[in-house]
């Protein structure tokens, strides 16, 4: 399987007070969130910045910061240059989550609990609620706010017995509200 390869990309608007032709623009912006002196300048007044991945998560908090020059002629007759920065915090998340149809709790460490793939890493769903209930409509499993790996079901904590199990999942996030409902089935 190839990697997704993702371009996320944000318009910034300059709202600088007065816009003139006059003035230099200078967008900073972070590219990698593990590295505080990652950026990329752009000059345009209204960039737009792509984050290029080829399938490694971007999701995190980035610094976006615009510094404004202009120069002008001092009464003294010599160029004064003025600047002003603004700087903010642009937190891009990945809402798209995969689920399990399939858990072989063996212990081997590979597919061993119900991991919904991007809820912890994408940050899209930060309020978040998951519910397994056997076929018999008996809830086997049930966890709020989900923010690390050990907060997911792992039917092997419980004996769990193999079999088809119905689960449900509502999330709260920055890109709006969602409910999903399936099947997943354990196999020992």
């Amino acid at each position: 399987m190839n990697p997704t390869v993702m371009h996320p990309s944000v318009q910034f608007h300059n709202l600088t007070i007065p816009q003139s032709d006059d003035n230099r623009y200078y967008w900073e912006i972070q590219y990698d969130r593990d590295n505080n002196i990652s950026y990329h300048t752009l000059t345009d007044v209204n960039p737009t910045f792509d984050w290029y991945t080829d399938g490694e998560d971007i999701s995190g908090n980035y610094i976006a910061r615009l510094i404004a020059m202009t120069q002008n002629m001092g009464p003294s007759g010599r160029i004064v240059e003025c600047r002003d920065t603004i700087e903010n915090s642009i937190l891009l998340v990945n809402d798209f989550l995969q689920f399990p149809n399939a858990i072989t709790p063996n212990g081997d460490g590979i597919n061993d609990k119900f991991i919904i793939r991007n809820l912890i890493e994408g940050l899209g769903y930060p309020n978040n609620s998951l519910a397994v209930y056997d076929r018999w409509g008996k809830r086997v499993f049930y966890k709020e706010n989900i923010s690390k790996e050990e907060d997911f079901w792992d039917p092997a904590t419980d004996n769990t017995p193999a079999g088809t199990y119905f689960w449900r999942f509502t999330g709260k996030g920055y890109l709006g509200d969602i409910q999903r409902n399936g099947v997943v089935e354990i196999i020992k």
